[in-house]
């Protein structure tokens, strides 16, 4: 210790703890006017290489489908929950991960095929969204959970509540409602290798209303590096419902995970367009 302490008070301790808390100020200058800021981990392990070569699908709103949603003199095409979820994924790839993806408009299956050769982001669930549709149906054998409107084959309403509902092909798991008088909601984040071509990946968030949309991105957009890191080590994807309390029409809380597994079962080969 006496050998510590007078180190510390000779010219030479003195200079070299000056020097270190000189370097330090200037170093935190040059941080604050320049706004430098580290890398996040977590871009780093995926979101930056899943926005390259990204084609964003939202979903959309026939007036034949839906006239009750598209009501009025200016009909709205993108439920106001998923048009917040497309804006806050825009603004987190433009800022964080220097990209800017390209948004799509699909109103058929053929639509659906052009794009397939890309990483895809799919915001919004099967009833207002044909991409969604159809690549749940193609991994539905692989899902735990799915949307009701896919398994169920009976003849329905397209706006039947019963619809609104995840069902397991497990009776392990529970089938999980929209319950609008509790305020109850969940949504649903598939991560996944493209089935269509090799190397691309495939995101669908999207949920029991689009509320629940809304909170599904917030979570799997706050993901920390761990969490990536813990996933791409166990499997090529994952799936997990997020569980939710709806507050009004744009507000959401008490996120939280429901469900989550990783996918053990993968094609070796990516089915290709014809």
């Amino acid at each position: 210790m006496k050998e510590i302490y007078t180190y510390i008070i000779s010219d030479e301790g003195i200079n070299s703890i000056v020097s270190s808390i000189v370097a330090a100020i200037i170093t935190y200058i040059v941080i604050a006017v320049f706004r430098i800021r580290p890398p996040r981990l977590s871009n780093v392990l995926f979101w930056k290489k899943f926005s390259k070569d990204l084609i964003i699908v939202v979903s959309e709103v026939p007036i034949e489908y839906d006239p009750q949603v598209r009501g009025g003199s200016q009909p709205q095409l993108t439920p106001i929950c998923d048009a917040m979820t497309l804006a806050d994924f825009l603004n987190y790839f433009r800022s964080e991960c220097k990209s800017n993806p390209q948004i799509v408009s699909i109103n058929d299956k053929n639509d659906f095929d052009v794009i397939k050769d890309h990483n895809l982001l799919i915001i919004g669930g099967p009833k207002y969204n044909i991409a969604a549709l159809e690549f749940l149906k193609e991994i539905d054998t692989e899902l735990v959970y799915q949307f009701k409107r896919i398994r169920d084959l009976s003849e329905r309403k397209t706006n039947d509540s019963e619809l609104k509902s995840f069902v397991s092909n497990s009776p392990e798991h529970q089938t999980v409602y929209c319950r609008a008088d509790d305020e109850i909601d969940y949504g649903c984040v598939v991560l996944r290798n493209s089935p269509y071509v090799s190397g691309k990946l495939v995101m669908i968030v999207g949920g029991l209303s689009t509320l629940a949309t809304l909170a599904a991105a917030n979570w799997i957009r706050t993901r920390r590096f761990y969490f990536w890191l813990r996933s791409w080590r166990a499997s090529k994807g994952f799936q997990a419902i997020i569980k939710c309390r709806s507050i009004d029409r744009v507000k959401v809380s008490n996120i939280e995970v429901f469900f989550e597994r990783a996918f053990t079962v993968l094609r070796h080969q990516p089915r290709r367009n014809s």
